[in-house]
């Protein structure tokens, strides 16, 4: 790809991205997906460059089926058909003349990525639109697990395959910081997902706080917010036992676990600075030190 061709893919807004096959060679889904999150910070601390790699590819691949799930612009029909392409590539991953399909494929077979977690996320993602009809995406806690389960238990894991790990305990450890950093995700975005008309906390939460979808933003907010901000906490800990831990990936939770302390959980949705990333690492590291 030219280098031309590159810097117009980076500048692509999200409608222009709907115009737009991810299996089309003339797009570049890591250009598309660069600089997007506190978790690819966390990419630059992997050492092993194939590692590396294959963790900035199958973010990209999460990048662009999020995305395309969160198309308001684009029929819901259309964007079932262009996830349900995704999962049909996840089952046959043949035939895609595409150096980053080819890539990512063979870092499947490499890294022994299981299937269930990339059809887990997009399985998630398809229940998401099949709610859309509503406001409320889901009426209990329980509901909202199973949906976290595969939009970041799953995510988990696979990037714990990447990383290596093999301890018996790692989908209990995925479980529990994917559930800490869906929780404070949904966090963050509380006020701009109810301008779109979705709201991720459960309605037994929202009843519990006497909090209706008609006085959403006139009411106050920080019950819910404690709340899922204290989930999140406890799900972290949770994890804190477990022989399967990995720096890297507890590097990507403590990025959003600080901004959330310091700001989300009072419904400032900023993020952090490159300063305070690196700060965080240098903590981070010391826990860890000893096995580096």
């Amino acid at each position: 790809m030219s280098e031309g061709l590159k810097q117009k893919f980076v500048k692509l807004s999200s409608v222009e991205f709907l115009n737009f096959d991810p299996f089309a060679v003339q797009f570049d889904p890591l250009s598309y997906s660069r600089g997007r999150s506190h978790f690819q910070s966390a990419f630059r601390f992997v050492l092993n460059s194939s590692k590396r790699q294959a963790l900035e590819d199958f973010y990209a691949f999460c990048r662009i089926a999020d995305d395309l799930a969160d198309q308001d612009g684009l029929e819901v029909q259309e964007r079932i058909n262009r996830l349900e392409a995704l999962r049909s590539w996840v089952l046959e991953p043949e035939g895609r003349p595409h150096p980053f399909w080819n890539r990512l494929r063979a870092a499947r077979v490499e890294f022994q990525i299981p299937d269930r977690c990339l059809t887990g996320l997009l399985d998630a993602l398809l229940s998401e639109l099949e709610r859309l009809e509503r406001v409320c995406l889901f009426e209990s806690w329980t509901e909202l697990e199973a949906y976290i389960q595969g939009v970041a238990c799953d995510v988990g894991e696979v990037v714990l395959c990447i990383l290596g790990k093999k301890q018996t305990d790692c989908r209990l450890y995925a479980k529990n910081m994917g559930q800490c950093a869906q929780l404070l995700n949904i966090l963050r975005d509380l006020e701009e997902d109810f301008d779109k008309a979705r709201i991720f906390v459960p309605n037994d939460c929202l009843k519990a706080h006497a909090i209706s979808l008609e006085n959403f933003l006139s009411s106050d907010l920080s019950p819910i917010r404690e709340e899922l901000y204290q989930r999140a906490q406890t799900a972290f800990k949770n994890s804190r036992d477990l022989r399967c831990r990995s720096w890297v990936a507890e590097l990507m939770i403590s990025f959003y676990r600080s901004a959330a302390k310091k700001h989300w959980r009072y419904g400032d949705s900023r993020r952090l600075s490159r300063g305070s990333k690196a700060l965080i690492a240098l903590r981070s590291l010391l826990p860890f030190h000893r096995s580096l």
